[in-house]
């Protein structure tokens, strides 16, 4: 859980559950936690912070899955989304690469966590059968926390390719510290 507070080192690699078999490199000195269906990583509890999971891809009604395991993101780490359903469904997603795969992003302005006001960042990316989901926030006036999440989705990667990275572990116990 967070409350263990594993601190990411420059080597910490972050791996998401539940079967994409992608993981990522967490921003150094940020608390992470690699729970049963998400991996967290966050400054503190009240700043930037990035959740990543994935979803078996639905065959119909996929945004509203999107938007339904968003919500679910948001609140584990008590950041508060302002109209979610319609920054997904009415604006076109900005098309990256990561490592050669293909994501779309969303920005959704207005989220608030704690007193802090700033805008949440979707990343979506087809993985096999599944979902891969990534929500990162930062509040509006950390221009670091933004560096530090966008950072880390450039090292979004295949398991296989962690390179010099130490993953954590999947195990039932938590992150391995």
């Amino acid at each position: 859980t967070l409350k263990d507070a594993c601190t990411a080192a420059a080597d910490t690699r972050l791996l998401v559950p539940d079967g994409v078999e992608y993981g990522f490199v967490p921003p150094k000195g940020w608390v992470y936690a690699k729970l049963p269906d998400s991996a967290v990583a966050q400054v503190d509890g009240n700043g930037a912070v990035m959740v990543a999971s994935s979803f078996k891809r639905p065959t119909h009604a996929r945004t509203a899955r999107r938007v339904k395991e968003v919500k679910s993101a948001t609140e584990l780490v008590g950041v508060v989304p302002n109209n979610v359903e319609g920054a997904l469904t009415l604006k076109n997603p900005r098309p990256d690469e990561y490592n050669g795969l293909p994501v779309s992003l969303w920005e959704v302005p207005s989220a608030k966590r704690g007193d802090n006001e700033g805008a949440l960042v979707v990343l979506s990316a087809d993985v096999g059968d599944r979902e891969l989901l990534i929500v990162g926030f930062a509040p509006a006036d950390d221009s670091d926390g933004t560096k530090a999440i966008m950072k880390a989705l450039t090292t979004l990667s295949p398991k296989a390719n962690g390179g010099n990275t130490k993953s954590v572990a999947d195990d039932s116990e938590g992150p391995s510290t």
